[in-house]
């Protein structure tokens, strides 16, 4: 796991970050609405910043891909006319680009879960509140 994370790069600290404020924030809200004080607006807002910061993940993760494959190729233009390429070193930097991609896409899965399941909840406090 500490491979991958190394692998990744600079961008798998701020995923990282990211992954750890969609917990806690899913922990919060899951906290208030279970607590039957979630029928307000501002906890929606809460609520919904949760699949905004997973798709920042996502965003941000896709943003690590493109600059690994940036910096694959430009290893391939500075040394593959010199050296010749080794083929196992272009496809290991490739697969260090795709890590930041799956562990961003990842993180907005789980966002986009616990979102649904926490503003299913949410609708049906606020429908009782406006009920009574």
């Amino acid at each position: 796991m500490i491979r991958y994370f190394m692998m990744g790069g600079v961008y798998m600290w701020p995923l990282s970050i990211l992954a750890l404020v969609v917990l806690v924030l899913a922990a919060v809200n899951a906290a208030r609405l279970l607590g039957r004080q979630g029928g307000t607006p501002a906890v929606r807002s809460s609520v919904d910043s949760i699949l905004f910061w997973g798709a920042v993940a996502a965003v941000l993760g896709f943003v690590g891909q493109w600059t690994g494959y940036y910096k694959a190729s430009r290893v391939i233009m500075e040394v593959g006319p010199k050296l010749g390429i080794n083929p196992a070193a272009v496809a290991l930097g490739f697969g260090e680009a795709l890590i930041t991609a799956v562990v961003g896409l990842t993180i907005l899965i789980v966002a986009a879960a616990l979102w649904y399941v926490l503003h299913l909840r949410w609708s049906v406090l606020a429908r009782r509140a406006s009920v009574q």
